[in-house]
């Protein structure tokens, strides 16, 4: 049995390379999000942090826990 050149592995044509737009693009939209966790992280943490040293801020209404 014979094998046909150019069917398999990297012997075939080359796949189209996106574009550098697109690259771009792509770092770009990742770059925000790694910001926008960021800050998310850093507000949950300011919350976290007020909330255990008891200053919730003005007009924040401090709920108790239920009592079991």
């Amino acid at each position: 049995m014979t094998r046909r050149s150019g069917t398999a592995g990297f012997q075939g044509r080359p796949a189209p390379v996106a574009s550098s737009r697109l690259t771009s693009a792509i770092a770009a939209s990742l770059a925000i999000g790694a910001l926008a966790l960021c800050l998310v992280v850093t507000l949950t943490d300011a919350a976290v942090e007020q909330h255990h040293h008891g200053d919730a801020g003005p007009g924040v209404i401090r709920l108790s826990p239920l009592a079991p």
